[in-house]
């Protein structure tokens, strides 16, 4: 059974379940669904501008994906809305119990124009784009434990759901429909920028001529050797010997002709090759041994309050 639990009066749905379909062309309201968004006189509040709840959750269920969310032992549950604040909407999906360790996603997002003054922003530059912008992300399983075959991300607290697939078909699906530019991000931690990598490119071709360098340099490393030995200083640049510290900056997922024009263009991707030939990193062994940060279950040895972080930790 799902409950659905209002927050501030919003009439809205989750797109939070969102992340759990392939597609998402038929989640925008149709001409029978605006019908129904009358409530007492007043027109709710539409997540991101666009989606009910009502019509959402019926979509899911059409869509089978909460009866898969149901086989996968997610059987009771619960989506809160919040489209209160405003600078951001927020959903969240529980299981069972509307409690922190109940939670099995969240999204954090919103509509924005984003402006690059940047010289590598070619003939972006200065111009006007229309943004979603992927706040914070989270899907976990907090009724699983962390094994040393698939041990903690930095960042995690519980396993991912592993449904980053679904996730990239839902953003893709999600920004066409809402005529957006592109879809932009700010991944906090090395597997998070990798695991976007797969649809999204750092708008400054140096940050990803550095990211595929690291890539390149971390074959035969799992994910979290790599993003675990960037985040306590195990990966050196070859060159200068200095542990490498990791950036935050705008990945995009181009949705506009424009955009997609961008990274396709000769001058983005030569300067990528470029960066590729200047950036090359290892990974110390030795201090890798002395600060190893799991547990021999695959745990992370200490409680870090990483703050509002974009983890993406869905492996």
């Amino acid at each position: 059974m799902v409950h659905s639990q209002k927050r501030f009066n919003p009439l809205l749905l989750p797109l939070k379940y969102f992340q759990l379909i392939g597609g998402g062309d038929d989640l925008l309201p149709t001409a029978e669904d605006y019908e129904t968004l009358i409530d007492d006189g007043h027109k709710p509040r539409l997540l991101l501008g666009h989606y009910s709840k009502e019509m959402v959750l019926e979509r899911l269920e059409q869509l089978d994906v909460l009866p898969k969310l149901r086989e996968r032992g997610f059987v009771d549950l619960i989506v809160n809305i919040d489209v209160s604040n405003s600078i951001r909407d927020e959903v969240q999906i529980f299981d069972k119990a509307t409690k922190d360790d109940h939670l099995i996603a969240e999204i954090r997002f919103h509509i924005g124009n984003f402006v690059s003054e940047s010289r590598y922003a070619g003939r972006l530059r200065g111009k006007t784009s229309k943004m979603l912008y992927i706040q914070w992300l989270l899907l976990q399983n907090p009724f699983t434990n962390f094994t040393p075959q698939r041990p903690a991300l930095p960042g995690q607290k519980y396993p991912g759901l592993k449904m980053g697939k679904e996730i990239m078909n839902l953003i893709i699906a999600l920004g066409k429909r809402l005529h957006v530019d592109g879809v932009i991000n700010v991944p906090e931690f090395p597997h998070a920028a990798v695991l976007y990598s797969r649809k999204f490119n750092f708008l400054n071709p140096t940050s990803q001529a550095i990211l595929k360098a690291f890539q390149r340099d971390m074959v035969g490393r799992t994910l979290a050797e790599g993003s675990w030995g960037i985040t306590i200083g195990c990966v050196r640049d070859l060159d200068t010997e200095r542990p490498k510290r990791w950036f935050q900056e705008e990945q995009v997922l181009p949705i506009s002709k424009r955009w997609k024009n961008h990274f396709a263009h000769e001058k983005y991707i030569n300067k990528v090759r470029e960066g590729l030939l200047k950036h090359h990193f290892v990974f110390d062994n030795e201090k890798w041994t002395r600060l190893f940060p799991l547990n021999p279950d695959g745990s992370p040895k200490e409680t870090v309050d990483w703050g509002d972080r974009n983890t993406l930790s869905d492996e």
